[in-house]
């Protein structure tokens, strides 16, 4: 499963200059593509002040550390889960998207 972001082509080169400036990684450079992608109407340099900033915060350390968790079970073979990897999977997911939705109501 491919979970990089696509931005338009417009963006593209804000994008790269941004993470170029704020010598992002590639998690922090598809949080700007993200960001961006949320909001249309963000600046480019606006947006990657922001994932910048956030970067430095200590929440920064959870969201990478989430990030870097999701992404590791995007890439992992379904079909290789045992029955109980899948249900527990299952169950940590669902509960995961339960509070996410929480906690978006909660900050926008």
């Amino acid at each position: 499963m491919d979970t990089t972001p696509t931005i338009p082509p417009q963006l593209e080169d804000a994008v790269k200059a941004e993470a170029e400036a704020h010598g992002f990684d590639e998690a922090a450079t598809r949080w700007l593509t993200l960001l961006l992608q949320s909001d249309p109407t963000l600046p480019a340099p606006t947006a990657g002040a922001m994932v910048a900033r956030v970067c430095q915060l200590p929440i920064g350390e959870d969201l990478s550390a989430l990030d870097v968790t999701l992404q590791g079970l995007s890439v992992r073979n379904p079909i290789e889960l045992t029955t109980s990897e899948r249900r527990v999977t299952a169950m940590l997911l669902k509960d995961l998207v339960s509070q996410a939705h929480t906690l978006l109501a909660v900050i926008t």
